[in-house]
C-alpha cells in the first residue's frame, strides 16, 4: 500500500483546511463572487505603491519572503495545470480563449519591459555573483522543462516534445508580431530595431552561447526561408 504524504503544516496549509469548509457554505460562495465581479485590476499599482512607501522596512521584510511567494505560486500554478488537464480539451480551449480575451495585454507587456530595463541595471551593479545565479536559475527551469510530466500514468515530456507543443502558439504570435513589425515607425518596428542592436551586443560578449544556440537557430531559420522561395517559385 502506497504511503500517504502529510503535508507540512503551515499558513498555505490551514487555509486549504479552513477553505475546504468553507466552500461548503454557499453564503461564502456567494460572497466570492461579488467580490470578483467588483475587483479593480487598475488600482494594483496603487496597492504596491502603499506597500512601499507607507512602511519601507515592513516592505524589505515582506521582499525577505519573495521566494517563498513565488515558489508558492509556482506550486499552485503546476497542480492547476495538473488538474485542468482532466477537463476536455475544447472546454479548455473555450476557457483559456475568454481569460486572453479579458487580459490587459499592453499593460502586460509594459510591465515585462520595464522588468527587462531593472534587470539591466541591476546587472551592472550586481556583478558575477547576480549573473551566476541566474545561470543557476536558467539550468534548474531547464531540468524542470525536461522533466514535465503529461496525464497521470503517461510517460513525462521531454524537452523536445515541450517544444513541439509550443509550436502552433508560437506560430501565430510570429504571424501577429511580423504585422505589427512590418509597419515602419510602429512600436513593435522600433522594439525590433532595438533588439536587433541588443543582439549584436549579446553576441560579442557571449560567443558559446551563439555558436551553440542561436547558430543552430539560425541555420534553420535559412533553411526554412530557402524553402519558403522554393514554394513561391514553385507557384
Amino acid at each position: 500500500m502506497e504511503a500517504t504524504t502529510v503535508p507540512r503544516r503551515g499558513p498555505i496549509e490551514g487555509t486549504s483546511r479552513v477553505l475546504r469548509e468553507l466552500l461548503r457554505t454557499p453564503r461564502f460562495k456567494k460572497t466570492v463572487g461579488i467580490l470578483i465581479r467588483e475587483l479593480d485590476p487598475e488600482n494594483a499599482g496603487l496597492l504596491v505603491k502603499t506597500l512601499m512607501w507607507e512602511d519601507p522596512e515592513f516592505f524589505l521584510s515582506l521582499l525577505g519572503a519573495a521566494p517563498d511567494v513565488v515558489n508558492a505560486g509556482v506550486n499552485g500554478l503546476g497542480e492547476l495545470v495538473a488538474q485542468l488537464s482532466n477537463f476536455p480539451p475544447g472546454l479548455l480551449a473555450s476557457f483559456i480563449c475568454i481569460i486572453l480575451d479579458g487580459i490587459d495585454a499592453e499593460r502586460l507587456g509594459r510591465a515585462l519591459g520595464d522588468t527587462a530595463r531593472l534587470l539591466a541595471e541591476v546587472r551592472v551593479g550586481g556583478g558575477e555573483a547576480l549573473l551566476d545565479s541566474l545561470s543557476d536559475v536558467l539550468r534548474r527551469f531547464a531540468a524542470g522543462v525536461t522533466g514535465v510530466s503529461a496525464a497521470p500514468g503517461s510517460a513525462p515530456v521531454s524537452a523536445e516534445g515541450f517544444v513541439e507543443a509550443l509550436l502552433p502558439a508560437v506560430g501565430t504570435l510570429a504571424a501577429a508580431l511580423g504585422r505589427e513589425a512590418s509597419r515602419e515607425g510602429s512600436e513593435m518596428n522600433l522594439a525590433v530595431g532595438r533588439l536587433a542592436e541588443g543582439v549584436k551586443r549579446i553576441a560579442a560578449e557571449n560567443p558559446d552561447f551563439m555558436q551553440s544556440v542561436v547558430a543552430p537557430l539560425v541555420d534553420a531559420g535559412r533553411d526554412a526561408l530557402a524553402g519558403a522561395g522554393t514554394t513561391q517559385e514553385a507557384s
